[in-house]
């Protein structure tokens, strides 16, 4: 401990309370990323930006931050020797919506960010919001140190866990998946037959209605397809 107090330069315990307030901010932030992106608030994602750079001045002074698809982070460190290999540490700073409903579930709200029990509670304490702030941390006290890596260091932020985090029309991409995927099956079904049928759809009406467990999956799948290949020479 004595060690750590005099590398970050304070009483440990202040140092625990000083990274906790500040993760427990970000949790407060409700950085929600929605299916349709068209209801992301660009708001929110700005608020958490400048809760970094409230909270990390010593990182944004030694790292340059770039923006990527209007709400995603890349945070660079240029390292002594560019002739060693970067490195690229990764995570994403949204978190899922709440189901509506389940709100009086949760042990402590959402988006509180409350401390308790020992615990720091709140959308995202696990997934990913604590990669992040650890790094941050991390970053933030051996810049503060002085130290410069000899290879490049990366922070990748990004805003979401899809593609769009990146600037891809996730909508677009997703019609013509399913178009392609549609097309397919349409000619392999012309080609084999209606066991090439069967043998494609079968097994997702199976899983539909027994669950992916294969030891019920797999022969519920063989009676209707059984079933459906009898009906069709009866047919």
């Amino acid at each position: 401990e004595e060690l750590l107090a005099a590398w970050v330069g304070w009483p440990i315990r202040t140092f625990e309370h000083a990274i906790i307030e500040r993760f427990a901010a970000a949790l407060r932030i409700p950085t929600i990323s929605h299916q349709d992106p068209a209801q992301d608030d660009p708001a929110v994602f700005a608020a958490f930006r400048e809760h970094l750079e409230r909270s990390y001045p010593a990182l944004h002074a030694t790292l340059r931050r770039e923006l990527v698809g209007e709400r995603s982070l890349i945070y660079t460190w240029e390292g002594r020797d560019p002739s060693k290999p970067a490195v690229v540490l990764m995570a994403h700073e949204d978190v899922v919506p709440v189901e509506p409903g389940t709100e009086t579930s949760w042990e402590q709200p959402p988006f509180s960010g409350a401390v308790a029990g020992g615990f720091v509670w709140g959308r995202g304490a696990i997934d990913m919001l604590n990669i992040t702030a650890s790094m941050a941390t991390a970053f933030k006290h051996l810049a503060h140190s002085g130290f410069r890596p000899k290879g490049t260091l990366i922070y990748f932020g990004v805003a979401d866990e899809e593609a769009g985090a990146m600037g891809v029309e996730t909508t677009r991409l997703r019609l013509a998946v399913i178009g392609s995927a549609t097309l397919m099956t349409a000619a392999a079904v012309s080609i084999s037959g209606i066991i090439g049928w069967i043998g494609l759809v079968i097994p997702h009406f199976a899983r539909l209605a027994v669950g992916p467990d294969f030891s019920r999956l797999m022969p519920v799948s063989a009676v209707l397809g059984r079933y459906l290949a009898a009906r069709r020479h009866r047919l």
